[in-house]
């Protein structure tokens, strides 16, 4: 009986301790504090707005719009994907999107990244897809024309918060 009970001490132990990185039933509105809305304004180039989108692991998402501008005007959509949000693996996900046309690698901004700039959405936009440590994905999609390095500099101050 106690080796019953020290095996079942073991396994709640071991439950306690794996990564979060799975699907819960918390809400949590952490994607839009990773960038501050003052830093999203100079992106935006006026008083921004953050709303939280996907709230619940394992995706995690925020929106950010200009204060009191056009329902489709410009904006950024900041999300992380955790291990859960992937059909296969993280890596195996971004292997996809970086054989997408259009798709050109970005250095210097987790594992991997590449930025597609993809016209046939609504509104057109540019993603920014990086590859991080964790079974992770972060993207930042630009609505219409955003350039690569705009955006790795936004996926750089998000990234940085992430802390998961």
């Amino acid at each position: 009986m106690r080796r019953l009970a020290s095996a079942l001490t073991a396994m709640a132990v071991a439950v306690t301790l794996s990564a979060a990185a799975h699907a819960d039933a918390d809400t949590t509105t952490e994607a839009c504090s990773w960038v501050h809305t003052d830093e999203a304004a100079v992106f935006l180039e006026g008083p921004a707005t953050a709303e939280p989108i996907r709230t619940q692991l394992p995706e995690l998402s925020c929106a950010y719009r200009v204060l009191d501008g056009p329902v489709g005007g410009r904006s950024l959509l900041s999300d992380v994907r955790f291990a859960d949000a992937f059909p296969w693996d993280a890596a195996t996900t971004f292997k996809e999107v970086a054989a997408w046309p259009r798709a050109t690698e970005v250095d210097g901004v987790g594992l991997r990244a590449v930025c597609t700039y993809e016209p046939n959405v609504t509104p057109p936009s540019t993603t920014l897809t990086v590859l991080l440590t964790g079974e992770r994905l972060y993207r930042v999609t630009g609505s219409y024309v955003w350039r690569c390095d705009t955006l790795k500099t936004f996926a750089e101050l998000a990234i940085a918060r992430i802390g998961r």
